[in-house]
């Protein structure tokens, strides 16, 4: 009878065991999950897909996202919010294909310099397009950052540029800190 006895007793430390493994388990994909939806990652600040072109006035972070004019709006008085929502989602989709452009031609340069044979004409050819639509995307943002900027006040141009100055990300690691382990580069 013993026997029995520690078998089963053995089997409910084992569920039990179990049970408690389970627990922990959806506990941490539970706060994995949550970390995901409530803080999800849209690219480095200098780097990868989030990154896709040099944006030295940062027009392009000002039509959208945490950092641009449709945030800035959540701190201003519902009239005046009111009043620049339609202006500042026109600017969206005024900028939406030539963002998708730049992308189309980036994509291209990136497949003409990684097939084989190479084709040297290709890339040039691709690399070319590739600039040329960033600088009808650069053109763009400039018209509809231009027109955004003059529907504020003064007062909310200036509060604007604080705001975005308070909201910038920070700078790139330099060059030396992004290869560790490799020499740093010669002064010229």
């Amino acid at each position: 009878m013993t026997g029995n006895s520690s078998e089963a007793a053995g089997s409910a430390r084992r569920s039990w065991l179990l049970m408690i493994s389970l627990a922990l388990n959806l506990l941490i994909a539970g706060a994995v999950a949550s970390a995901m939806l409530l803080h999800p990652r849209h690219g480095p600040p200098w780097g990868g897909r989030g990154a896709q072109f040099y944006d030295p006035l940062n027009f392009g972070r000002a039509l959208g996202g945490p950092f641009g004019f449709r945030a800035f709006s959540a701190n201003l008085p519902p009239d005046r919010r009111a009043a620049l929502k339609p202006l500042i989602d026109r600017a969206r989709e005024t900028i939406k294909p030539l963002r998708q452009e730049h992308q189309r031609a980036r994509d291209l340069a990136v497949a003409a310099a990684t097939s084989e044979p190479f084709d040297a004409v290709a890339v040039e050819k691709s690399v070319g397009e590739m600039i040329e639509a960033d600088g009808k995307l650069r053109r763009g943002l400039a018209h509809v950052f231009t027109d955004v900027m003059t529907q504020l006040s003064p007062q909310e141009r200036v509060q604007f540029i604080a705001w975005r100055k308070s909201h910038e990300p920070p700078p790139p690691p330099p060059a030396e800190a992004a290869a560790p382990g490799t020499p740093p580069a010669s002064p010229k």
